[in-house]
């Protein structure tokens, strides 16, 4: 019997069990039934039964909208858990909506996909044009990371200061970049661009295709935050940045790491916003 009890004892202990895979994910779990509570109180309080009405809809459009948000979330948080803030999400997605857009004319009006007034052709585009704006607008995502590593790791700047500078700076860099394009690349200097191309558009409108990206970058990033030894130093840095840096830790690169993957995944959720307006008005 006191053999049974123990092995008994020891298989509800087991590392496999649920009680000890809640306890690991307590966190977790507490957010996931915390945005349940969230839904199920909308629900309830919804006057019009939008939510009854039409329940695979409001699903299908919670799940589009939370996945672009945890897209630049989870890169956020990279950011933090190196003991660093990025306050210029925002405006990366702003602005990244404006590149993407602006790549897209350009290489309409380089190929001449133009109508009889000059205007580009942004419907039916050829694949590769697609492809290039958004490898484009990931590289601007990724040089505007390198330049907040560089101001906070070389100029020393706080990153709360230097965050907030690119806050204002980045949005503010759309809105003239989205003007100047519009004047060179159409008759008139307008305050938004179109992309008319449905394949573009399905980018965002398609509610599993931000679903599968959202998952793809979470499996990325948990992959290096749990099982890489650049994850571990990332966290040594938020921990104590002196600590590490005297244990040998290249804390530098591991910053600069950090801050690319912030701005880099705020630039793939503009890429998703702008297609699921069809355009870009920061």
């Amino acid at each position: 019997m006191t053999s049974n009890s123990a092995g008994g004892t020891q298989g509800l202990q087991s590392p496999g069990g649920l009680s000890s895979l809640y306890s690991r994910y307590a966190t977790e779990c507490g957010l996931v039934i915390a945005i349940l509570a969230v839904i199920v109180i909308a629900i309830l309080l919804d006057p019009t039964d939008a939510y009854l009405a039409k329940p695979l809809y409001n699903a299908k459009e919670i799940l589009r909208h939370a996945s672009i948000l945890g897209i630049f979330a989870m890169g956020a948080g990279i950011v933090i858990i190196s003991g660093g803030i990025d306050l210029s999400s925002g405006s990366m997605i702003a602005l990244s909506g404006v590149i993407c857009c602006s790549i897209i004319l350009g290489l309409c009006q380089y190929t001449g996909l133009v109508d009889e007034t000059g205007n580009p052709i942004t419907a039916n585009l050829p694949t590769w044009i697609i492809t290039v704006a958004i490898s484009g607008t990931l590289g601007v995502g990724f040089i505007v990371g390198s330049f907040h590593a560089w101001l906070i790791t070389v100029v020393r700047l706080p990153p709360f200061i230097a965050t907030l500078a690119s806050l204002v700076g980045l949005r503010s860099l759309g809105r003239v970049l989205i003007q100047d394009v519009n004047r060179v690349f159409t008759p008139n200097a307008n305050t938004q661009i179109y992309i008319r191309d449905a394949a573009y558009k399905s980018l965002g409108q398609e509610w599993y295709i931000p679903l599968v990206i959202c998952i793809v970058v979470a499996l990325v990033l948990f992959t290096l935050m749990r099982s890489m030894v650049t994850g571990r130093h990332l966290y040594a840095i938020g921990g104590n940045e002196d600590a590490a840096r005297l244990s040998g830790i290249s804390t530098e690169k591991k910053k600069w790491l950090a801050y690319c993957i912030g701005t880099m995944t705020a630039a793939l959720a503009g890429i998703l916003y702008s297609s699921y307006v069809g355009g870009s008005m920061p």
